[in-house]
Parts: structure tokens; sequence; C-alpha cells
């Protein structure tokens, strides 16, 4: 599938989303046994000649649920930062608490502008979003919906030039006192 979106610098374009990335775990140099709790595998490119950031969300783990009878439908909502463009999110995935998306996004950003952006991974229940009242289906409003979320600081990523670089991030609950920030590199 597509998404739009549009031709301002930053913004994702529509040709540049790829579904189902496939990596090797020997190239993502990861080591999920080190962290327990919620986290999310996600893997940055950044190409310096054509300046294109690829983010790669390939699967979460221990994501929390409030009951064992009502597993979330999670999704991943992307949001380059400080930039705001128009939200990117990944297909849904049903009744899971451990997803895999695998999934890449890219975006235009010149080599002089990585160093200022941040992504804000935010994974949502897409079941939250709505309420059932009868027959009768209404939004909810707020932040119910988000299940966890972290902050990827982009600070060093122009001086990586066509490597992937893959890495397990914890994720903070909406309720918990900390938001959890990473650097990437």
């Amino acid at each position: 599938s597509i998404l739009s979106g549009g031709s301002v610098e930053s913004l994702a374009q529509p040709e540049l989303r790829q579904r189902k990335t496939e990596i090797t775990r020997d190239q993502m140099d990861v080591d999920d046994s080190l962290v327990s709790g919620p986290r999310i595998l996600v893997s940055l490119q950044y190409n310096d000649t054509e300046e294109i950031l690829s983010v790669t969300i390939h699967r979460a783990v221990e994501l929390p649920t409030e009951n064992t009878s009502d597993v979330p439908d999670p999704f991943v909502k992307i949001i380059l930062l400080p930039d705001r463009p128009k939200k990117r999110k990944t297909d849904y995935v049903k009744e899971s608490t451990s997803p895999e998306w695998e999934e890449t996004f890219e975006y235009n950003i010149p080599r002089g502008q990585v160093r200022d952006k941040e992504i804000d991974l935010v994974v949502v229940n897409r079941k939250g979003l709505f309420c059932r009242f009868g027959d009768v289906f209404s939004v909810e409003m707020g932040r119910l919906a988000d299940l966890c979320r972290t902050i990827l600081q982009l600070c060093d990523c122009c001086e990586i030039t066509g490597k992937t670089t893959s890495r397990w991030f914890s994720l903070s609950r909406p309720d918990s006192p900390k938001l959890e920030v990473g650097s990437f590199f």
C-alpha cells in the first residue's frame, strides 16, 4: 500500500515507502537478551548521496496489555521531530503483544539538518481508538490508545554513510513518569 505524502522537504514521499524489508540477524548486530520489558527493534540508514533517511520498524515485544482477554491490535506512529509533518504509521497487527511489521519509511532530510532531528515512535492500540456503546461507535479522545513510546535522537546519523544500524529500544508507558530517550548511534 502507498501512503500519501507531500513534496515538501523532509516529508515522506509515497514512492519511498517499502513493505517487508528483509534483514538478517547478522546485519542487525542485535542482542535483545540484555533488555527486558516493552521494547521495539528499529533500523536506521542514512544515504548521504541521496539525503534519504530510511527507518525500518521490525518488531516489538512484551507490549503492555490491560488483561489477557483484551490483547491489543498494535501499530506504530512515526513522527519526525521537530518538523511534525504528516504522521506515518505501520499497518496494525491483530491481537499481539509481540507484533512484527517489517515496514520501511523514508524521509528526505538534507545532511546539514540530520543532527537536529528526532523520531518519536508511539505504539498505539487500534482497539483503543474506538469505544462501542450499544450499536454506536464513537471516537475515544485523548491518548488512551497509546500503549508505549520512545524518542530516537539522530545526532550522529550523518556520519554513517550507507551502513544499516539496528537496535532494540525500551518503550515507556504513557503513564510512566519518565519517557525513555535513546541515542541511536
